[in-house]
């Protein structure tokens, strides 16, 4: 039986929320699971989500804050014990589902309590980490598993640990340090289009040869359009690019970044656009 949340009278404005949208500057999403042979795909899953924005703050906010109802064979909770007793308690918000803190710290700490009463099994917590805006802020986070004594280092690639289910909740922190922000690598320049065709365009640019670079980003927008969509998923690493299936007699405007080893993204280029004849 998957686990029942109870929802806030807000709960339209954090269904409008996206991870990565608005101002965020990092999430991370962590999966739980418990081997169980009658449930779908064989595990028993539930999930926890945090991250820091400015507009958020450290106590309950209904835009970033979700309630959960801590019920059912795989419970995984943040706890907040001080919540009751604060001014704008609301009932049940001391087991959050969803935690958002403020940013205006460069280190925050979020404590999670998770159970599961399949004795004799791990529990599995993976994770994905976005780091948005903070790439070029080295960010340092870290597991710990205050039961064992343990510290798993997260990194933005993703991982998992596991540990076994007891009859007292495990107690995990995860324990985020902003870091030391890195340099961005020079932006691009030069972008032009040597040449077209009806449906593409021939992009090139020129480097300052930054040693660390690991490739570029190119963005483009159609005539009417003021914003850039992105349409390299990986960086290129050539200083040319085709970009193609584009619509006859359109006219496009590109801009190209820079990308560094720690994913830390350089500024604009200048906008070079073409008109498809």
């Amino acid at each position: 039986m998957r686990r029942l949340f109870i929802i806030l009278t807000a709960l339209t404005m954090a269904i409008g929320w996206a991870p990565g949208a608005g101002a965020l500057d990092w999430y991370m999403v962590l999966n739980f699971s418990v081997a169980d042979p009658f449930s779908p795909n064989g595990a028993l899953q539930s999930r926890l989500i945090l991250g820091v924005d400015p507009a958020a703050d450290d106590h309950f906010n209904n835009q970033w804050d979700t309630i959960a109802l801590p019920a059912g064979p795989l419970q995984a909770t943040f706890p907040h014990p001080e919540y009751p007793s604060s001014a704008d308690y609301i009932a049940g918000s001391e087991w959050l589902w969803r935690d958002i803190r403020s940013n205006s710290q460069s280190s925050h700490t979020w404590n999670l309590d998770v159970f599961s009463d399949r004795f004799g099994t791990n529990t599995i917590v993976s994770w994905t980490f976005n780091t948005a805006n903070n790439l070029c802020q080295h960010p340092s986070i870290r597991l710990i598993d205050t039961n064992r004594n343990i510290t798993t280092e997260i990194s933005p690639g993703g991982g998992s640990y596991a540990f076994p289910n007891g009859v007292d909740p495990t107690r995990l922190v995860v324990d985020f340090t902003q870091g030391v922000a890195a340099p961005p690598p020079a932006p691009p320049t030069n972008l032009w289009s040597p040449r077209h065709g009806k449906e593409s365009i021939l992009l090139s640019w020129s480097s300052l040869g930054d040693s660390d670079i690991l490739g570029y980003h190119l963005f483009r927008r159609a005539a009417g359009q003021t914003a850039y969509t992105q349409i390299t998923s990986q960086p290129v690493t050539t200083l040319s690019y085709m970009d193609g299936n584009l619509s006859p007699g359109e006219t496009y405007f590109y801009k190209v970044t820079a990308v560094n080893t720690d994913g830390c993204s350089s500024g604009d280029s200048n906008e070079a656009s073409v008109n498809l004849d």
